[in-house]
């Protein structure tokens, strides 16, 4: 009897133990339940709260899109204008470039219509007076030939005077040259050693100076330039002195 009752007693344990546990099981899931219906119900107030943000913000950059191909389409159509204008610029430029061109040739072509008529006008007069006097010559010619008769056949024609030779220039012989040469030589060195005309205007007037063209300085500064051009101390030394000094120079530059 007492085996009996012992296990009556772990049945009704183990039956506690099962409900104890039942009801905690379905007081969680009632727990998890409410904490998902509240879990559910924020993120709903927070979708509907965020529905006229997100509604504001996408008007916002939709206008701000708008905006901007708004900008974009004047800055385009103000850089087409520009270009437009500047070709229009470049164009009427260059038909006035074009229409100088033309001015300037039109201008070239008159200059030289203009000059080749004025060379062309002398030549027709000059033209116009040689056949003018050609004309009294031709009638001369023409009365002359209609004067004397026609020359038969049998008559030889006539023949050409011949020319007559020019005279010939009188030979000079080698001594006459020779004397003609020493006499234009005598004739030169008496008017180098009389007074040059700008002489008188001297302050000693009776003086005729140095015989010649040139002063006494003059002349003197003409024979120091001789002498230095012949290197005349040169020769009159020892070469090899000179060069090898001026090649000491050269050698030390």
């Amino acid at each position: 009897m007492a085996m009996r009752k012992a296990g009556k007693k772990t049945t009704a344990r183990k039956a506690a133990s099962k409900t104890a546990k039942k009801t905690a099981r379905k007081a969680a899931a009632k727990k998890t339940t409410a904490r998902k219906s509240a879990a559910k119900a924020a993120k709903k107030a927070v979708r509907k709260a965020a529905k006229p943000a997100k509604a504001a913000a996408r008007k916002g950059t939709s206008a701000r899109k708008s905006a901007t191909k708004k900008v974009a389409r004047k800055a385009a159509a103000k850089k087409v204008t520009a270009r437009k204008s500047a070709s229009k610029k470049v164009a009427t430029k260059k038909v006035a470039a074009k229409q100088v061109a033309t001015k300037k040739v039109a201008a070239k072509k008159a200059a030289t219509k203009k000059v080749a008529t004025k060379k062309v006008a002398p030549r027709k007069a000059a033209t116009k007076k040689t056949a003018a006097r050609k004309a009294p010559a031709k009638k001369a010619t023409s009365a002359r030939s209609a004067a004397t008769p026609a020359p038969s056949a049998a008559k030889a024609p006539a023949r050409r005077a011949p020319r007559r030779r020019a005279e010939p220039k009188p030979h000079i012989t080698p001594e006459q040259a020779l004397a003609n040469t020493r006499e234009l030589l005598a004739a030169k060195h008496e008017r180098d050693h009389q007074p040059q005309p700008w002489h008188q205007f001297d302050a000693n007037h009776g003086h005729a100076g140095h015989p010649g063209a040139m002063s006494d300085s003059a002349s003197e500064k003409a024979r120091e330039l001789h002498n230095a051009e012949i290197r005349l101390e040169g020769n009159q030394g020892h070469i090899s002195s000179q060069d090898r000094r001026n090649q000491g120079k050269r050698d030390a530059r």
